[in-house]
């Protein structure tokens, strides 16, 4: 069954969220924003995990979790907006989508 999702196109992609128990559709910009900032999120999470386990742990491969995360994001096709040249909104006026995840390095409460 899975196969045969896989085999049909469609103009979006589909992500299941563990928290709601939900499927959300990703069909336009804002959608796909909002799960950025939760993704990004996660990402302070692990990043921290890792700067706490990396300080004991000397054993922990870093390195090959960036190349992890780095092949994951990678894009393979370019929208004819992206390759435009303009910039989002938010690049034009140097602002973070959520400032308060500008820094994931910031100290722990």
């Amino acid at each position: 069954m899975t196969a045969f999702a896989d085999s049909i196109q469609r103009p979006f992609g589909v992500r299941y969220n563990p928290y709601t128990q939900s499927v959300e559709v990703l069909s336009n910009a804002q959608k796909i924003t909002a799960l950025v900032r939760e993704l990004r999120g996660d990402i302070c999470i692990v990043s921290s995990a890792i700067k706490k386990i990396s300080a004991q742990d000397s054993t922990l491969d870093v390195e090959t979790i960036a190349n992890m995360l780095h092949t994951g994001l990678q894009v393979q096709e370019r929208s004819p907006q992206s390759t435009s040249g303009g910039s989002t909104p938010n690049s034009e006026r140097g602002a973070s989508p959520r400032p308060d995840l500008k820094k994931c390095d910031q100290p722990e409460a």
